[in-house]
């Protein structure tokens, strides 16, 4: 008998139901961020269990504002970058 090396890969459901690599669909995770504008982090997570009836840690709330920030950033450096190019005059 042999061992196969075991690869990381993509399932297909995973990209049909929206799951990134932070286990939460990215309509979900914008809510969490979304909430934690408004709520502190703790705060979020009792909103979350009362209302939505599901428990999020604080901590998962405070990662995907991490994640969603990180990528909002990288997104408002390309704008910039393709801003100050198109106003370049030569």
């Amino acid at each position: 008998m042999s061992v196969r090396s075991v690869v990381r890969g993509v399932f297909p459901q995973d990209e049909h139901w929206g799951v990134n690599k932070t286990v939460y669909s990215d309509e979900l995770g914008k809510q969490m961020v979304w909430l934690s504008g408004w709520l502190t982090y703790e705060q979020s997570q009792q909103v979350f269990e009362r209302i939505g009836e599901r428990f999020i840690p604080a901590s998962s709330i405070w990662r995907q504002t991490q994640y969603h920030g990180e990528r909002l950033q990288c997104h408002v450096e390309q704008q910039r970058d393709q801003v100050s190019v198109e106003r370049v005059v030569l």
